[in-house]
């Protein structure tokens, strides 16, 4: 027997108590999970950009962890896509405090992988 550990993250939009009881649904549609010990969802922490969970599950074959883990994932994946539980990707806001920096249209691409690198050439110019 063997206790897996699947973090998962969410919006900060979602409800703590709605992503437990989807993990839980989740967790509970495999066959290779134990319902005893109980699955447990752990709130763990505000991360950066998602709410941080825990899903810990056991099972009687550890020998099939790696893919029992992988179909967890992708059952996951679905619940909360059914129950519109978003899983968002990292993103960083940028606040400019000083109103004398030009925006060029090179900095206007999204596609720029540099405008980092300008922002920083041209705030150093200031």
């Amino acid at each position: 027997m063997s206790r897996l550990h699947l973090p998962v993250g969410v919006a900060y939009s979602s409800d703590p108590k709605a992503v437990q009881s989807a993990l839980l649904e989740a967790a509970s549609k495999h066959p290779n999970v134990l319902q005893t010990p109980l699955p447990l969802v752990l709130f763990k922490e505000f991360g950066n950009n998602t709410l941080n969970f825990e899903l810990l599950v056991w099972t009687a074959e550890p020998n099939k962890q790696f893919l029992l883990k992988s179909d967890l994932y992708y059952i996951i994946y679905e619940v909360l896509q059914q129950r519109e539980i978003e899983i968002p990707l990292a993103q960083l806001d940028l606040h400019l405090r000083s109103g004398k920096l030009e925006f060029t249209p090179e900095m206007q691409c999204p596609l720029n992988h540099n405008v980092g690198k300008i922002l920083i050439h041209k705030l150093e110019k200031n």
